[in-house]
């Protein structure tokens, strides 16, 4: 329980440097200049110490547990959780099951979240990103424990587990956009 503060105090972190470099970046651009070493309260960085969700945490849902899960209650979980993130309203998704693995302790369930931003010019888009959710059952735990989530963003190596990561909607901008700078390198 501890390790999850500490990890989240760390995403708190993380994320006041990111807002505090780009408020030093806006000031340059405004003509400002700012030296090394000047330090700025919270309250003038534009979404400091703001964070997803209510009660200044990072948003998460109470998950089903391992005997009340299923495939389709699984999604639903999923859709609520993804709802709890905050990106742009243009930004469409769908959610969908993959497949079951069967490992030595858990029945792991797989699904795909795909994430786009179709226009009127471009209601096929161009390219998506996805995010997979991996939703283990255990077998051995007692059925009243939570089912274990964690997801994953495509192209990125970095583990997710919910309530302990802070959503970033620039990471699917990012996977969208080298999508679209490698279909215009590669010729078919």
């Amino acid at each position: 329980m501890e390790e999850v503060s500490i990890v989240s105090q760390a995403n708190v972190i993380a994320e006041l440097v990111i807002q505090s470099s780009a408020h030093v970046l806006q000031l340059e651009e405004d003509g400002v200049q700012v030296k090394k070493g000047d330090t700025f309260p919270p309250d003038e960085i534009p979404g400091a110490g703001v964070e997803q969700g209510s009660g200044g945490e990072i948003a998460n849902v109470e998950w089903m547990t391992c005997e009340t899960f299923s495939i389709d209650r699984g999604k639903n979980q999923i859709e609520e959780f993804v709802q709890t993130w905050d990106f742009e309203h243009s930004w469409l998704h769908c959610i969908n099951f993959l497949r079951e693995d069967e490992l030595e302790y858990d029945r792991r369930y797989i699904y795909e979240v795909r994430f786009s931003i179709p226009t009127r010019r471009t209601p096929i888009p161009r390219a998506t990103a996805s995010v997979y959710f991996n939703i283990d059952v255990s077998k051995i735990k007692p059925g009243h424990f939570p089912v274990a989530v964690y997801y994953q963003f495509e192209t990125n190596g970095l583990i997710h587990r919910p309530g302990a990561s802070l959503f970033r909607q620039q990471w699917l901008k990012d996977v969208i956009d080298n999508k679209v700078r490698l279909s215009e390198i590669v010729t078919f």
